[in-house]
């Protein structure tokens, strides 16, 4: 016995093989089918899946020798001599001979099977061919793949480093720029500790912001403007206090700033007002006030004690009174907290402005602030604007000790030189 097996890409492929090759052995009878069964096998390096089919078959070998050593025996005669003749007699023996085994002429089924080779040789040619097609796809890929790897590495590199130069050059501009930032408001005699403050500002911003000076400017004025208090005030329609006082420093302009603020409420608002002088040190002081007193037909009164002080105000004699203060230097604490003590003891609200001039250094500014903060006072006034080329030092104080500022002074003229404060103007001029 021996098996054999046949493939075939359906089950009754595989069958008809098997039964093909019977008939071409002539082994028909001696073939037995004992199973069929699918398997599934990998092509073309694992890419490819399909399933076969396997016909198994049992050729009885012994059966097929037995039926080739058949062989046929022709039949022993005797001739038999005739009575008048002498004839010798031959034994004629029959050895036997080799059966001759014909094999049929071809038929349909050894043709398609013909066919079937043919076909299978061509289609091995063709499968040789994809798997040198495919091999050179694949090395042809991979050389490409490798070769676009590498252009993508050595791109991301080049990127890699064009973006840390851009960054290591945006980053040299931007700190040249906040330097730049810091000497220019330092130039314009800002105060070290706003400068400062600004700095650290600056710092958070986006590069977007520090790589150009313009925008630099722009986040500044930004910057001021939201750290500065303002407050609305309109000549026509004034509605702070009806007593009016002015304090600060010698020599600032307090009492032509007096005089101008009460020309502007005399002129457009049509007020009664008169005026007071508690100024006993400086000469001359109150022949100035009197002088614009009798233009403006409005009473003067010139004060040396608390008691009258108190009385004057008592009176209810006109829509608005304006007080003038002697100029006293800072330190002089005690002459600051007497006129304190005045206001506070007069029994009445006074609207406090603190007089100082734009031409005064920062430092000294914040002196002034803090020794006439015993005052409490309310509001700033700016003057001599005319005189300065910068104001750094008067939007450093705004800034630092957060008071309003409500008017400010740009020369000599009365009233003209006289207006109601824009903060963003300020700004701007302390930034040009």
């Amino acid at each position: 016995m021996r098996y054999a097996v046949y493939e075939g890409r359906t089950k009754q492929e595989a069958i008809d093989k098997m039964f093909m090759a019977a008939r071409l052995e002539n082994r028909v009878n001696e073939t037995m089918l004992i199973r069929t069964y699918p398997e599934e096998r990998k092509k073309f390096w694992g890419l490819k899946k399909e399933t076969v089919w396997i016909a198994t078959a049992c050729i009885d070998e012994e059966k097929m020798l037995e039926r080739e050593k058949r062989t046929t025996y022709t039949k022993k005669t005797t001739v038999q001599p005739s009575l008048f003749e002498n004839v010798q007699t031959e034994d004629i023996v029959y050895t036997p001979q080799k059966r001759e085994v014909r094999r049929p002429a071809p038929s349909s089924n050894e043709a398609d099977m013909s066919i079937l080779v043919e076909k299978n040789k061509k289609l091995e040619q063709e499968v040789e061919f994809l798997k040198t097609s495919i091999f050179e796809m694949k090395t042809f890929i991979e050389t490409g793949f490798e070769e676009l790897k590498e252009g993508l590495v050595k791109n991301t590199r080049n990127s890699s480093l064009e973006n840390k130069k851009k960054i290591m050059q945006d980053m040299e501009i931007t700190q040249k720029n906040i330097e730049w930032a810091e000497e220019y408001l330092r130039e314009r005699e800002f105060h070290n500790e706003v400068i400062k403050d600004i700095v650290e500002f600056l710092k958070i911003q986006k590069s977007s912001v520090l790589l150009d000076r313009d925008n630099i400017l722009s986040a500044i004025k930004s910057f001021l403007k939201a750290n500065i208090p303002e407050e609305e005030i309109l000549f026509e329609n004034y509605k702070n206090l009806k007593d009016i006082i002015f304090i600060g420093p010698t020599g600032v302009g307090k009492t032509i700033s007096l005089i101008k603020l009460a020309a502007h409420l005399a002129a457009i608002r049509q007020k009664t007002l008169r005026f007071i002088s508690i100024d006993r040190y400086k000469v001359g002081a109150d022949s100035q006030l009197k002088t614009y007193a009798d233009i403006m037909n409005a009473p003067f009164y010139q004060i040396h004690k608390k008691e009258d002080f108190f009385d004057l105000l008592a009176r209810e004699e006109t829509n608005f009174t304006f007080i003038d203060t002697a100029g006293k230097s800072p330190k002089d604490t005690i002459v600051l907290k007497e006129l304190s003590q005045w206001i506070e003891q007069s029994g009445r609200i006074i609207d406090t402005y603190l007089v100082v001039s734009a031409t005064t250094k920062p430092k000294d500014l914040d002196m002034i602030a803090t020794g006439y903060s015993i005052v409490n006072f309310s509001h700033i006034i700016a003057t001599k604007l005319d005189e300065t080329q910068y104001l750094g030092a008067i939007i450093s104080l705004l800034y630092r000790i957060k008071k309003p500022i409500a008017f400010v002074t740009n020369g000599q003229e009365v009233p003209q030189d006289f207006e109601i404060a824009n903060v963003d103007k300020i700004i701007s001029d302390s930034l040009k």
